[in-house]
């Protein structure tokens, strides 16, 4: 834990929180600024900044209680579908450094706007980019 850590303050039950599951190594609970009705977060109760940051098996047990939490909110508030998200970095839209996943419900004709703006790009330049991975 880091003294500074809003995640880990909650942890520690010296912030309010409004969870909704909790076991050994996990919690999750409402987000302060719900994107929709009923979105949470999930978030080890030990602290990693982020995914590179975070061991291999504890990603693995935090991807599997996601997915708990995101059967919980989508059987709670009997929405259609859900969104996870997961960020790192400033410029990968992080804003606080405790690695967590976002659980967001959705309902039909209710569309969120989504984080990024696609573009469909040539094979040429598709070609370009995806070299850069064989070196």
């Amino acid at each position: 834990m880091t003294s500074d850590c809003i995640f880990c303050k909650i942890v520690e039950g010296s912030i309010d929180s409004w969870k909704i599951y909790e076991d050994a190594n996990f919690v999750s609970f409402l987000d302060r600024t719900q994107v929709r009705d009923g979105h949470a977060l999930v978030i080890p109760k030990s602290h990693f900044a982020d995914i590179h940051e975070t061991p291999d098996q504890m990603l693995g047990d935090l991807a599997i209680t996601t997915k708990k939490v995101a059967n919980l909110v989508k059987e709670t508030m009997k929405s259609d579908g859900i969104t996870i998200l997961q960020c790192n970095g400033v410029a990968g839209l992080q804003s606080v450094f405790h690695i967590h996943f976002h659980v967001i419900p959705g309902w039909d004709n209710d569309h969120m706007n989504e984080p990024w703006e696609a573009r469909f790009l040539d094979a040429e330049y598709m070609e370009k980019v995806h070299a850069r991975f064989s070196n």
